[in-house]
């Protein structure tokens, strides 16, 4: 059974403010609280951190981030809502790359961007019908000894659901490269 858990953190404290100055770190929060499921999703915004995964072990969230107040529901039923012709705004942070010969180029002008999050919504299964880009950054952070840099994008938009099956197959799985580092969750709303 997929599980979407909101976590609403408390920035004040200071384990948990260690622990939000890293992907690395969050990373390892979330794969303690989901051992054993298959990969999880999960996205930072501001103080909530969501998760997508099919187990959760809560006594080790609320462990490592200081009693946050945990919502977690079953992610079914909400997906097998959508409907083929449904519009929905949504909310994407990616790494839209180029890949050739193996290696990953950032796409960094904003027609590129564009057309990766067009491409990739296609492939999941919605038809772009808005798409507004409101943050590029690079996140860098330390992983075992090696910087790791990824060049994010923020997206917010609308799109009409053409195939909710490989709709809820995205939702699930997620988009783009960097799912392991917040990337690639997206949110409906």
């Amino acid at each position: 059974m997929p599980l979407f858990t909101r976590v609403t953190l408390n920035p004040v404290n200071p384990d948990v403010r260690k622990v939000l100055r890293s992907p690395e770190a969050i990373h390892a929060v979330v794969s303690a609280a989901t051992s054993g499921s298959s990969r999880p999703l999960w996205r930072l915004d501001g103080d909530r951190l969501y998760i997508v995964s099919d187990q959760l072990d809560t006594d080790r969230l609320e462990a490592r981030l200081g009693k946050p107040v945990i919502s977690t529901l079953d992610y079914r039923p909400f997906l097998d809502k959508l409907q083929n012709g449904e519009t929905r705004r949504f909310a994407l942070t990616a790494t839209p790359v180029a890949s050739k010969d193996g290696k990953r180029t950032p796409l960094r002008t904003p027609a590129g961007m564009h057309q990766w999050a067009e491409r990739k919504l296609t492939q999941a299964g919605a038809r772009l019908d808005a798409l507004d880009i409101l943050d590029v950054h690079a996140t860098r952070f330390n992983r075992q000894g090696r910087k790791l840099t990824f060049h994010t994008v923020e997206y917010t938009g609308v799109f009409t659901v053409t195939d909710r099956d490989k709709l809820t197959h995205a939702m699930l799985a997620g988009i783009g490269h960097g799912k392991a580092y917040g990337l690639g969750l997206m949110l409906l709303f």
